[in-house]
């Protein structure tokens, strides 16, 4: 065997742009996830200085209060910061612990008599934070697709569907997209300011729960079908939709005490 046969082969020129390319993705996958993480830290601040921080400044407010109200910056801040390792657990962080410690804030501070002295415009402007909020940790605005991130650059660029959605699969987003607007409508029309930042608060999750819970029909319902008939539903539809007739029901009984017919 020569000489030239053992010596290794050179990369040639076509390989040294791919080589690049290549070595970028985890550059460019890690852009995404840093700005992914600066958005949700910036609209959980934001969400958190407009509802809850005021909360730390009246004089009224008990210590319960107090104390939750400063706990709950702490998911706000450390939830976004983990999208890059563990997506599942900032999830949880930052959306699971800061929604329980805020409510569990507001409805201290409704027994205390606090959120009396808000004004309408902290309750208007606050609800558009929390808006902004639940938009940021929506999936394409946090973590992008693994696949996606990992796929050389312009290799998805020009991709066609495989498959289109039935027609009644837009049926299904728009009345979703109806009774979220309906959910935040009739937040509006509760007159006791004492219980108005919480049922802002449920008629925010009831509506996010419905626009999950209808794009989800509409996205399953466009998968080829199996060998068996089944409905284009999922568990956690399921799950979303229970825990929004929890809340109704919760909701509905309260309503019942008040008027003296429970």
């Amino acid at each position: 065997m020569s000489a030239e046969s053992r010596a290794p082969a050179l990369p040639t020129d076509d390989a040294a742009p791919l080589s690049r390319r290549v070595l970028a993705i985890p550059v460019a996958r890690q852009l995404r996830a840093r700005s992914a993480t600066l958005r949700c830290t910036l609209a959980a601040l934001a969400a958190w200085a407009i509802t809850l921080a005021p909360l730390l400044l009246i004089t009224r407010a008990g210590p319960a209060v107090r104390i939750t109200a400063a706990l709950a910056l702490l998911p706000a801040v450390v939830g976004p910061q983990l999208l890059l390792r563990r997506h599942r657990l900032a999830r949880h962080i930052g959306i699971s612990a800061l929604l329980s410690l805020a409510l569990l804030s507001w409805g201290l501070a409704t027994r205390d008599g606090v959120l009396v002295t808000l004004d309408g415009f902290h309750g208007v402007l606050g609800a558009g934070a929390w808006g902004v909020y639940a938009l940021s940790w929506s999936h394409p605005w946090s973590v992008p697709d693994s696949r996606l991130t990992e796929a050389p650059e312009g290799a998805t660029m020009g991709l066609a569907p495989r498959r289109r959605p039935p027609v009644y699969a837009v049926v299904v987003v728009v009345i979703g997209l109806l009774c979220a607007v309906g959910c935040m409508a009739v937040a509006w029309t509760i007159e006791d300011s004492q219980r108005a930042v919480l049922g802002q608060a449920l008629s925010v999750a009831c509506a996010v729960a419905l626009v999950t819970s209808a794009s989800t029909v509409a996205v399953l319902s466009g998968k080829a079908p199996s060998g068996r008939v089944r409905l284009p539903f999922d568990r956690k539809v399921a799950n979303t939709l229970l825990l929004l007739f929890v809340v109704l029901g919760v909701a509905l009984t309260l309503h019942l005490s008040d008027l003296g017919l429970l």
